[in-house]
């Protein structure tokens, strides 16, 4: 972890993310009962009358003899639906590197080598005409491709997951996949974020209580909002249990599926995800009040930070502008879904 980060600062005091999240965690604050929505769907009285409409022309106009101008807006709006892209690891092997050295002296390593895959379905603007996919190539590329090199061995995947990096969601179901010793995955995926300046993440933060969402967003800085999430989907070999994946907020659950939220609003769901939501926003924070105050972290620390470096920790000025301000990202919970549907895994998580 960079040093210029706030979890690489911690970690020179030799204090761990996990140990300030705990710290956080334990403290005396509480949770304010949540404002969940009651489990009924909008009467007839309070749906809003509908403006009158224009009359529909006579004939209707082909989408292909529109003016290009149209159909060319059309297509770039098109590049912007916001998808929800599934991203875990698929090990290819597990390797042990061996490295010689001047002196005659052997390292080892072992290394086990993954590509990152998905199974969202690709853009459906690339996959309609030649004149949509040549519009929406101009957003979308082909991202995730990985690169190691050892002494004597060069190992690469290459890229094959389309991102539109100013609007889709990176969603990481399984992040514990992220923390085997002998893979660099981790590493890889927060260069290729920062890189390509990722805004919108969702994690899952079921049964795991503070990794890796402090590292990771806290070392992408161009993040915008960060989605938390509970799920216990299984990863399966076909990852059958994490198609279409999706998420809705408290108020969609209860106004599309009444009854499915009368069964959970009482339960444990909402106030689990509060729980990392109310932690992770009191350390962005403690990051920023700690950037302005005489004495902070930050300042203690005596570390200088290059204007134009992508390492800089929140609150200080950005090599995007002199006199620009990076901003901590949102932080919201939401529920997911699965082919369209609220998962129904488990409860009790």
């Amino acid at each position: 972890m960079a040093s210029g980060t706030p979890a690489g600062l911690l970690e020179n005091l030799a204090i761990s993310p996990k140990t300030i999240m705990a710290a956080l965690h334990s403290s005396n604050d509480t949770i304010s009962a949540l404002d969940l929505p009651p489990p009924t769907m909008e009467s007839q009285q309070d749906v809003p009358e509908m403006p009158p409409q224009f009359e529909p022309p006579a004939e209707f106009l082909k989408f292909s003899e529109l003016p290009s101008e149209l159909r060319l807006k059309i297509w770039d709006e098109a590049s912007f639906f916001q998808r929800d892209i599934n991203l875990w690891l698929k090990t290819l092997g597990e390797l042990s590197v061996s490295a010689y050295t001047a002196e005659d002296s052997t390292t080892h390593e072992l290394f086990k080598s993954h590509e990152f895959v998905t199974n969202t379905a690709p853009p459906t603007v690339l996959q309609i005409c030649k004149e949509s996919r040549v519009v929406g190539l101009t957003h979308y590329r082909l991202s995730f491709g990985t690169s190691y090199e050892f002494a004597n061995l060069s190992i690469s995947t290459t890229p094959h997951i389309y991102v539109n990096w100013d609007c889709d969601r990176i969603c990481l179901l399984w992040p514990q996949q992220f923390q085997s010793h002998k893979s660099r995955s981790f590493k890889t995926l927060v260069n290729i974020c920062q890189e390509n300046r990722l805004r919108y993440l969702a994690l899952n933060v079921l049964r795991d209580a503070h990794w890796p969402y402090v590292e990771i967003t806290t070392a992408v800085h161009s993040l915008k909002e960060v989605l938390l999430f509970g799920s216990t989907a299984q990863k399966s070999a076909t990852y059958s249990d994490a198609l279409n994946i999706g998420f809705v907020n408290t108020e969609t659950l209860a106004m599309i599926y009444p009854d499915l939220w009368r069964k959970i609003r009482n339960h444990s769901w909402a106030i689990r995800l509060e729980i990392p939501r109310r932690d992770l926003a009191k350390f962005f924070n403690l990051s920023k009040v700690g950037n302005e105050s005489e004495g902070s972290l930050w300042v203690r620390q005596n570390v200088p930070f290059a204007s134009n470096s992508p390492e800089i920790p929140w609150g200080l000025q950005s090599d995007l502008g002199n006199d620009e301000v990076r901003q901590p990202p949102r932080i919201e919970t939401g529920y997911i879904t699965i082919n369209g549907f609220p998962e129904l895994s488990d409860w009790n998580w």
